[in-house]
């Protein structure tokens, strides 16, 4: 009953008020032993390494406004729903020392509760 309360009264006003700063975090991912997330108000950011030797062009990131897709050498590494909608055209990723680092910019300002739903990964 607290919650809905918060939510009520949270619904005047004007919600860009609300700051989200998790820091990074592991996440369980199947096939991923080291994804880590963490996320902002306006931003989610992915971790995970692609391997040693991995060039930008070895990788294929596919981000669209509610899904995720990071294929390396042709291999499905992770792809499915985000834990919420993007906006792909303000989203970005680099490759650091075999991580691959992703900055998703939410379609809208607010806090995920996770990261990516009902993944597919598999390892390289």
């Amino acid at each position: 009953r607290l919650i809905q309360h918060i939510y009520v009264h949270m619904s005047h006003h004007n919600l860009d008020a609300i700051t989200v700063h998790q820091a990074r975090q592991p996440f369980d991912v199947p096939g991923l032993d080291d994804f880590e997330w963490a996320q902002e108000t306006d931003t989610s950011s992915f971790f995970f390494s692609v391997g040693a030797g991995v060039r930008g062009r070895d990788l294929l990131v596919r981000m669209l406004p509610t899904t995720l897709c990071v294929r390396c050498h042709g291999r499905i590494l992770l792809d499915g729903p985000l834990g919420g909608t993007i906006a792909p055209e303000e989203s970005e990723w680099e490759l650091v020392d075999g991580s691959l680092h992703l900055t998703l910019r939410k379609a809208q300002q607010c806090e995920w509760r996770i990261p990516i739903r009902q993944t597919t990964a598999t390892t390289t």
